[in-house]
């Protein structure tokens, strides 16, 4: 056996291995059912089921991950509203310390008016992000039905 032989061969055992025991760490289905990538396709050929059951994991955790998410927001927004107060309180307290740095009514309005601007933007943007969530867990879901049915 020549030692171009004996390389392929230890490339050849080697790449087994590492398609036999590795993970692509997410969801790599599609809602056809098809496996993304050559690599994927090449992992389900080896682990067979395991690959279907590391599916399925990987979709229950992202399917928790977005079920959680309008959770998570709120506990961010209600932090950073309370971090708004807080900076409120610390303005009034230097506006009575130093009267001058007080903002006139035109820039208070002006202030107010932009505001109201971030708060039409970022309405549009969370129900937008809404509607891309819902739609990414009716996906996941399609999926998971589909995974389901070959890691049996």
């Amino acid at each position: 056996m020549n030692l171009t032989t004996k390389i392929a061969g230890t490339l050849a055992l080697l790449l087994v291995a590492y398609m036999s025991f590795s993970s692509p760490g997410k969801v790599v289905i599609r809602e056809t059912g098809d496996i993304t990538g050559i690599i994927n396709n090449a992992r389900e050929l080896v682990q067979g089921k395991t690959f279907w059951q590391g599916q399925l994991d990987a979709i229950t955790a992202r399917l928790n991950k977005l079920e959680a998410e309008p959770t998570e927001t709120a506990k961010m927004n209600r932090e950073m509203e309370n971090m708004r107060i807080e900076d409120q309180r610390e303005m009034e307290k230097m506006y009575q310390e130093y009267p001058d740095t007080r903002p006139s009514d035109a820039e208070r309005q002006a202030e107010a008016l932009r505001n109201k601007a971030d708060s039409i933007e970022q309405a549009e943007w969370d129900r937008t992000m809404e509607k891309e969530r819902l739609e990414r867990i009716a996906s996941l879901r399609k999926i998971y039905s589909l995974v389901e049915e070959r890691a049996r």
